[in-house]
């Protein structure tokens, strides 16, 4: 069955639980606000079939085709989930051509909740269905994730951006100056979240378009999330991650290499 679930889909499955060798049992449970909408992505053929069953609801996938590849498209209102009530989602997908079937379920349990100060929610997009994630981004669809995530004030910092050159009399020139701020993304709260939440944060911020409550960030240089401290043997940890407040638009674009093997791109 050839069959792909996207990387960036703010749900993780699974078809079978991950073994926690040598590490506590700590369940996580993921949290969404009545009223978003949690999109799932997978790519497919033609022949492909796939439904989420989440309780009693079994819900259809939608078909898009964008070239030669087929996407298949779940938005989940959480409003018709029923709220406060530990939930688990499962894939079922169907190949026609060769009757084949596949089962995933989500890696962690998910709760739909009124509403939660801590949770910030977080929205991210491409602006092409040529991607390094295989992720479908079509009439201006946007993933959502919610996540207890937010910056203290003590981790702005500022930076700076400079070019100097020192001529023949070893005199000091400024060429190019320009000042900027990074801040602290903290992801997770007390509890800390599983390490696929910080892979999925690392992915996030490879698209040209993510926002954190409305505003719009970008990662800062080649900052990654790492891990702050934590306890021997706990499965869930803090992160941190550098990202720069975007005042304005910025755009992320992807080619592909020329055929002379140099590192510059085709677009």
């Amino acid at each position: 069955m050839n069959i792909y679930l996207s990387p960036l889909n703010p749900v993780k499955f699974v078809q079978k639980t991950d073994e926690k060798s040598g590490e506590l049992e700590r369940s996580y449970i993921q949290q969404f606000i009545v009223g978003d909408v949690i999109n799932i992505c997978l790519l497919g053929d033609e022949n492909t079939k796939a439904t989420c069953i989440i309780e009693d609801k079994v819900l259809p996938f939608a078909p898009y085709i964008s070239g030669k590849t087929h996407f298949y498209i779940l938005p989940i209102n959480t409003s018709t989930l029923p709220k406060g009530k530990i939930l688990s989602f499962e894939l079922e997908i169907y190949d026609s051509s060769t009757e084949e079937y596949a089962t995933f379920e989500s890696i962690d349990f998910i709760e739909i909740v009124e509403d939660c100060e801590e949770l910030k929610k977080i929205t991210y997009k491409g602006d092409s269905n040529i991607n390094p994630f295989n992720t479908y981004f079509g009439y201006g669809l946007e993933y959502t994730l919610r996540l207890p995530v937010g910056f203290k004030s003590t981790s702005i910092q500022n930076r700076l951006s400079a070019e100097t050159f020192r001529n023949q009399n070893q005199e000091l020139k400024l060429l190019y100056s320009a000042p900027y701020e990074t801040q602290t993304l903290i992801i997770g709260n007390g509890l800390g979240v599983p390490t696929w939440i910080a892979t999925l944060i690392n992915y996030i911020f490879c698209l040209s378009d993510v926002t954190i409550n409305g505003e719009k960030y970008i990662r800062s240089e080649e900052s990654v999330p790492e891990v702050v401290g934590g306890i021997e043997g706990y499965p869930l940890h803090v992160y941190n991650m550098s990202v720069e407040h975007i005042q304005g638009e910025y755009k992320v674009v992807y080619g592909d290499f020329n055929n002379d093997f140099n590192e510059d791109y085709r677009i």
